[in-house]
């Protein structure tokens, strides 16, 4: 027997889902930090309303195992199943784009789009549009119908509109399992559409125990730098160059300067992005928090130097600089030149926290 593997903060999750599944919403939307295994939920809740176990118990758990239906669900080729997702989402999850168009009756339709020089980071409208022959016929097994897709708030807007519209007259039998990390990037159409659910960011002891299991160093650490995202943190923790990357890269904050932050962008300018300017962001809100309230999140560890830094920077500039970055953050997937955008941010932080001349 082959039950869904889940993760343990989330088991009671998918029993609160399956507890009444006669009154099912059409439309249920998964939502909480991101690392945190929305996707495993997502996908334990497809599997557990495709399976045909007599069971109640066996497929509120996320499914028998044994029934044709959960064997052709783990094989990915359940009739009455299908996943949308972006393309470079469906690249690192290991799947080929196709050539051409996806038919209607493939089961991942963010894996059979049309071939590009760079696979599209949005669920796009023809994605949306293709599960139209999906739901015009009866289910193969004559019990429900599942469309999961992920994440949310990377459908363009004429795919969120044509996604309302089948929200709006959803086919018999059918529930959309729709995840999404930033409930404020969604249409608000949609949202009032879909039953949220919210998923919590799991307890640290709970964390930190499943994290010493898979051989972390130091669990707490990993969680406070990834917000408590236990998925997070494990990426994070197994990737040696991405620790050495993050340990010289708060040397540099530690020891601010003008000609170092020019170093450290020339040194950082091939690198993605994307962590440089989150591990930015947290210790400049690290240096915030501590000097308004006594407060760090991210880096416990380095609470005195947080604290001594924090004591003679400028407050005012540092808020302006985070708003900065919230800015940049919001521009991550558009073309960047790292090398530029660090040595402007790393410049603005050694001079905020430069002490005030007298």
């Amino acid at each position: 027997m082959q039950l869904t593997v889940l993760f343990p903060w989330l088991i009671e999750q998918l029993l609160r889902l399956m507890a009444n599944p006669a009154h099912l919403a059409h439309a249920i939307l998964v939502h909480g930090q991101a690392g945190i295994g929305k996707r495993a939920l997502g996908v334990a809740y497809a599997r557990a309303l495709l399976c045909e176990s007599t069971d109640a118990a066996l497929r509120a758990h996320g499914g028998c195992g044994e029934c044709s239906a959960c064997l052709w669900f783990d094989q990915g080729n359940h009739p009455d199943f299908r996943k949308v997702i972006p393309e470079a989402l469906a690249v690192a999850e290991g799947a080929e784009l196709a050539d051409d168009a996806a038919e209607p009756g493939e089961p991942a339709e963010g894996t059979g789009s049309r071939s590009k020089k760079v696979p599209s980071k949005e669920i796009r409208v023809d994605q949306i549009r293709a599960l139209h022959g999906f739901m015009s016929v009866a289910t193969h097994r004559g019990r429900a119908r599942v469309v999961l897709m992920y994440p949310l708030e990377t459908v363009n807007d004429i795919g969120a509109n044509a996604l309302l519209k089948m929200l709006e007259e959803p086919p018999p039998n059918t529930v959309f399992i729709l995840i999404a990390d930033h409930l404020g990037r969604i249409p608000a159409t949609v949202l009032s559409r879909c039953q949220k659910v919210f998923v919590a960011t799991p307890a640290l002891p709970v964390a930190a125990g499943w994290l010493a299991e898979r051989g972390v160093a130091d669990p707490e650490a990993a969680l406070a730098l990834s917000g408590g995202a236990p998925l997070a943190a494990l990426v994070f923790a197994e990737d040696e160059q991405a620790l050495a990357s993050h340990r010289e890269f708060l040397g540099f904050l530690a020891r601010p300067g003008i000609e170092a932050a020019l170093a450290m962008a020339e040194a950082f300018g091939k690198t993605p992005p994307g962590p440089l300017l989150r591990w930015l962001q947290q210790w400049v809100a690290d240096c915030i928090t501590v000097r308004l309230a006594g407060r760090i999140r991210y880096h416990p560890a380095q609470s005195k130097v947080l604290a001594q830094l924090a004591g003679a920077a400028r407050l005012d500039a540092l808020m302006r600089l985070r708003q900065r970055l919230d800015a940049v953050r919001r521009t991550i997937d558009h073309p960047l030149n790292t090398r530029l955008v660090l040595e402007s941010l790393l410049t603005a932080y050694a001079d905020a926290m430069a002490p005030t001349k007298a």
